[in-house]
């Protein structure tokens, strides 16, 4: 499974984006927010975390900006009746707090605000999940959500040094790696003041070469 990218942007059509790695040619889908906040261009170096759908006659990829947007498009998957478009759309106008909160409160009003998403699916959703989200998910969507973000960074996750190593190798456990080769990596990185995306890029990035 394809679940980290980086390279240089070949071209860009719509909401999908081809990215030259390793001179193989990956076209990935991201949300139109999301596209639009990255900034993506033709030429530009980029980094995405991609979630990898196969089916029998296609593969796909999915773009996010972060691993928490991935889960959260994961999670959306497992309801009845949402595929790969609405779940993307879900978090590309939605913020993992609101996604989650809105899921614990029974509250299917947010999602009414989704492109083809109606009150029947919308209560789904809600009925599906309620109960059902994953503790880690709610912690790292609450870290999320309280940490400030650093001047010297777009994005922060400042939780203390413990949870951002216990969260980075349970990451790079997902993706078939060791607790030794992920520890190996993780230590060089866990005092730089990294948020937790950009430790989980960098040691993968490592860990692949």
């Amino acid at each position: 499974m394809i679940s980290w990218l980086r390279g240089r942007v070949m071209n860009v059509e719509g909401n999908e984006v081809t990215i030259n790695t390793g001179n193989i040619g990956y076209c990935v889908y991201l949300g139109e927010n999301r596209l639009l906040e990255m900034g993506i261009q033709k030429d530009q170096e980029v980094e995405l975390v991609v979630y990898t759908i196969v089916r029998e006659d296609d593969i796909r990829l999915f773009g996010f900006d972060s691993f928490l947007n991935r889960t959260i498009f994961s999670v959306m998957l497992g309801v009845s009746g949402i595929g790969p478009k609405a779940a993307i759309s879900i978090v590309d106008n939605l913020e993992p707090t609101q996604v989650v909160t809105a899921i614990q409160h029974g509250d299917y009003n947010p999602f009414l605000s989704i492109s083809g998403i109606g009150k029947k699916t919308a209560q789904r959703i809600v009925l599906d999940l309620q109960g059902k989200l994953d503790t880690n998910l709610k912690e790292m969507v609450a870290d999320n959500a309280t940490a400030p973000e650093p001047a010297n960074r777009k994005t922060g996750e400042t939780v203390s040094q413990f949870k951002i190593l216990e969260d980075a190798k349970s990451a790079l456990s997902n993706l078939g790696f060791t607790e030794r080769e992920a520890d190996k990596v993780l230590k060089q990185h866990i005092k730089s003041g990294l948020s937790l995306d950009e430790i989980i890029r960098k040691s993968l990035a490592e860990l692949r070469q």
